[in-house]
């Protein structure tokens, strides 16, 4: 019975192993980022930050601010954004209402760039009318 079942629990352990292994290399490669958004010197509740990268085969990073402004950056549900350089949109929605102005909530018209680098990175966004 033992020579049946050891190597099924073999093969059920090295699945795991490499799975979380599979799992855990593309966070590796994202660098931790946060940071505070304000506006007119307040801090942004609720707004939707977003990196877009420049890199063509690159991948967006996103978070949403809590009550002081603060965000963290995710990549596809893991945490932070690849190192490289980005535009950074800022949305703030009440219903269909858009309450920031339109050059921070458009890829085109942004003047938010920035270059995440290896390592835990700190972004403060201070937002004007």
């Amino acid at each position: 019975m033992f020579a049946r079942v050891a190597p099924l629990a073999f093969v059920t352990c090295a699945a795991l192993v490499l799975s979380a292994e599979l799992r855990a290399e593309p966070d590796a490669a994202l660098a931790p980022v946060q940071g505070n958004v304000t506006f007119e010197g307040k801090p942004l509740d609720g707004a939707t930050v977003t990196f877009h990268p420049e890199a063509k085969d690159g991948k967006k990073a996103t978070g949403k601010t809590d009550a002081e402004g603060k965000y963290t950056l995710k990549t596809d549900g893991a945490g932070g954004a690849a190192p490289g350089k980005y535009r950074v949109t800022i949305s703030l929605k009440r219903g269909d209402k858009e309450l920031l102005p339109p050059k921070y909530t458009d890829t085109r018209t942004s003047p938010l760039v920035v270059e995440v680098n290896k390592g835990e990175q700190v972004y403060d966004i201070k937002l004007a009318p």
